[in-house]
């Protein structure tokens, strides 16, 4: 797709495909899109510097899916830019996929200028970072020694249990020795003493604790028990007629 040149009557699968095709040549020509009209019958973009006619419109051939570029008007004459917002990280993750696979401890500078190299723009520091972490598909990159299982510090994750059973192993003899029986009965192995009674309190100089003083509150004193929630009120008292 390096040297794809965009005409009049070049034809593709499904609007989807001529987006993400559109998005790369603008991405490596240095321009800056801007969409008016993005949707599934019709996709309609021009260049977004301001007194710029270059313009393209596609839309899908009459009786069925596959879309063809109808018109591209004006000349695209605008200076290049390196710095393009359609170059997310999403973008970037998929050119630098197999250079992470291939060398895993690859210098962000390095990645910097491959892309500037590759693709035609400067990405900054953040966003190739972002790009690092995650793969063509837009998924996380597993860091197996950073992170703990599915089921907490000392199991193994799913991945772990899916090869050792794989392998016809026992998933005990990868747990780790501080969830086995052997270190449960080690550690109640020593006699639990019962807790000591009154008299076995330690006996000083000083003045027993005495209990706070029982105050007579005002008011008249109340005579009726109070009911919990669970208990049902009833106005008819037993041995009353």
């Amino acid at each position: 797709m390096k040297n794809l040149n965009l005409v009049v009557g070049m034809k593709f699968e499904n609007a989807a495909q001529f987006r993400v095709v559109l998005r790369d040549w603008c991405i490596r020509n240095g321009i800056d899109l801007e969409f008016l009209r993005n949707e599934a019958k019709r996709v309609t973009a021009k260049c977004k510097v301001q007194g710029c006619e270059w313009r393209i419109h596609a839309s899908p051939i009459q009786g069925g899916p596959t879309f063809q570029i109808k018109t591209i008007k004006g000349e695209h004459t605008c200076a290049r830019t390196y710095v393009n917002r359609l170059a997310n990280a999403s973008y970037i993750a998929k050119r630098i996929e197999n250079a992470i696979r291939d060398h895993p401890t690859i210098p962000v500078q390095q990645l910097k200028n491959r892309i500037l190299s590759k693709c035609n723009v400067d990405v900054s520091r953040f966003k190739l970072l972002v790009a690092v972490g995650r793969d063509g598909n837009d998924n996380m990159f597993p860091i197996a020694d950073r992170k703990t299982g599915t089921l907490g510090d000392g199991y193994p994750c799913c991945h772990t249990c899916a090869a050792i059973g794989c392998k016809r192993a026992k998933l005990e003899d990868y747990v780790d020795d501080y969830f086995k029986k052997i270190v449960y009965l080690k550690v109640y192995s020593d006699m639990i003493h019962a807790v000591p009674g009154v008299k076995d309190y330690i006996k000083t100089s000083f003045e027993p604790f005495k209990p706070p003083k029982i105050k007579k509150k005002r008011g008249r004193p109340k005579k009726l028990r109070r009911k919990g929630p669970s208990e049902l009120e009833s106005k008819d008292q037993p041995g009353k007629g």
